[in-house]
């Protein structure tokens, strides 16, 4: 096989591999292009969007909601290891929640 012949194939395989590349960006071009022109009949619009949130403000609003109590964390007593106390008293399982 002499240099031309091996330069043809070369070339050859290149542009077999260069039009493959090519080919397969231009397909998701387009699969991207139907998506997005698809994009309205999937998600919900802007304006639809803020039609819901206004109409759910409006329902908690026209109920009456309980009165807040608050809450606070205190320490639960107990005991604590002696090489370590303000780790372990930092760490939130010896927290409880009380009202």
């Amino acid at each position: 096989m002499d240099a031309q012949m091996l330069f043809n194939v070369l070339v050859g395989v290149s542009g077999f591999l260069g039009g493959w590349i090519l080919n397969n960006i231009s397909r998701s071009i387009n699969q991207l292009d139907r998506d997005v022109r698809n994009m309205p009949h999937v998600y919900v619009t802007k304006a639809d969007y803020r039609d819901d949130i206004h109409h759910i403000r409006r329902t908690l609003d026209d109920t009456e909601a309980p009165p807040r109590t608050r809450r606070t964390l205190t320490p639960q007593v107990g005991p604590r290891r002696a090489d370590n106390a303000e780790a372990s008293h930092r760490c939130l399982r010896h927290w409880r929640c009380r009202t």
